[in-house]
């Protein structure tokens, strides 16, 4: 599922996502072209053409519904509705020049309609040229990233998550903080957040979804904020390993920034154009925590437990954190739940199998060995289920194949 995609309608009919380039009135140039060619496909393209009409009016309103969130999250992709929506528009011009170029139609009726065709498409494309020429400016390159978000990545990109928020009916974050991922909706207070490492979105975050204990975890957390029934939202937010939290600095409703602002636990760093507030009470994603009151609390029940929890004094996961590990130590994984996380012990015993931890995340109790490793032994599963699924592919492409018509 994703959040991306909640633009008007017409916008998406001319396949736009979000705002950026390709906005201009020659975007609908494809969509005319299809409608105009549609009564002049021949007779024997008629019902593949019906098809490819119906199939591309369906996938205009999935897509619209999904970005509007009407839709099931696991129905919910825009971009893989407008793919199939502009594949139907070049579908459909297709079938109709090449039922004009073998048509019995007079010369003269013919070369109208395709100079009308052509012209159409010609204005488009050079619309469309002209806009990516200047499209550098508004999508991507590092004169788009805001000036004050280095600040962010002064520490190890590994350690640490980055979350965004900002008003729900905005389609994207600045970069690099690219789709929204949920919502938390409200009357007053309804917002958009993503969850990202220091250097942003990237290729990997299309079509992962946000599904999973850690994200119900984050909702909870979230709507706890939102609601203003906590004021020790950094601390909520430390087993995530979330050590900003970002927003435009009018890109938040006024009652989510003032109850944001109010949290005892995280600062406001002054920022310009962007609101960064630091959370002082951050758990490093691989770490070691010494606090036995952490330790505790990452296997209660109760989320409240961790609301009066000083800084947890963490250590990232290495050499020396082992050397500085006591008898009550958290080794902490901040991975969504898996029973295949284990920690092999030097003694060549078995590996010691992996808890819930925080509600969501991984962690093993006690002091390790100074040889210890944390490993996931689940690779093998996902190779097999790699190759499984590519050999699926390859038996639907061959079931689909159609030989060509005389």
């Amino acid at each position: 599922g994703s959040e991306a995609g909640g633009g008007p309608f017409e916008a998406l009919a001319r396949l736009a996502v979000r705002p950026g380039p390709g906005l201009w009135t020659t975007g609908f140039y494809l969509p005319l072209v299809a409608a105009i060619g549609l009564p002049f496909v021949a007779a024997n393209y008629r019902s593949d053409a019906v098809r490819a009409a119906g199939v591309a009016v369906a996938s205009l309103y999935l897509a619209w519904l999904s970005g509007r969130g009407y839709l099931p999250t696991p129905l919910s992709n825009p971009v893989a509705y407008l793919g199939l929506l502009a594949f139907e528009y070049v579908f459909l011009v297709a079938l109709a020049l090449a039922s004009l170029a073998s048509s019995t139609r007079t010369m003269k009726r013919r070369g109208v309609v395709v100079g009308i065709l052509g012209a159409v498409i010609g204005v488009g494309l050079l619309g469309q040229m002209a806009q990516a020429a200047r499209g550098r400016w508004t999508v991507g390159g590092p004169e788009r990233i805001p000036a004050a978000y280095p600040i962010v990545t002064d520490e190890s990109a590994d350690s640490y998550r980055v979350l965004w928020v900002g008003r729900i009916r905005r389609n994207s974050f600045p970069p690099p903080g690219g789709a929204p991922e949920g919502s938390i909706r409200s009357s007053s207070a309804s917002i958009h957040y993503a969850v990202r490492g220091a250097e942003g979105a990237s290729a990997l975050d299309i079509g992962r979804g946000p599904i999973g204990p850690g994200y119900d975890y984050l909702r909870t957390v979230l709507g706890e904020i939102v609601s203003g029934t906590t004021r020790h939202g950094g601390a909520l937010l430390a087993p995530l390993s979330i050590r900003y939290v970002i927003a435009e600095e009018e890109g938040l409703p006024e009652i989510v920034m003032r109850r944001l602002t109010r949290q005892v636990d995280m600062d406001v760093v002054p920022a310009g154009g962007l609101l960064v507030m630091r959370n002082a009470k951050v758990v490093p994603i691989y770490s070691i925590v010494n606090d036995e009151r952490w330790r505790r609390a990452a296997f209660s029940d109760r989320l409240e437990d961790l609301a009066p929890l000083p800084a947890p004094g963490a250590i990232p996961l290495g050499p020396a954190a082992l050397d500085a590990a006591e008898p009550t130590s958290l080794v902490f994984v901040g991975q969504q739940f898996d029973r295949r996380w284990n920690m092999a012990r030097s003694d060549g015993g078995d590996p010691v199998p992996g808890s819930r931890a925080f509600h969501w995340a991984v962690g093993f109790e006690g002091r390790p060995a100074s040889t210890s490793a944390v490993q996931f032994d689940g690779h093998g599963e996902r190779n097999v289920e790699m190759v499984l699924l590519s050999g699926v592919w390859l038996v639907a492409l061959w079931l689909i194949r159609k030989p060509p018509r005389a």
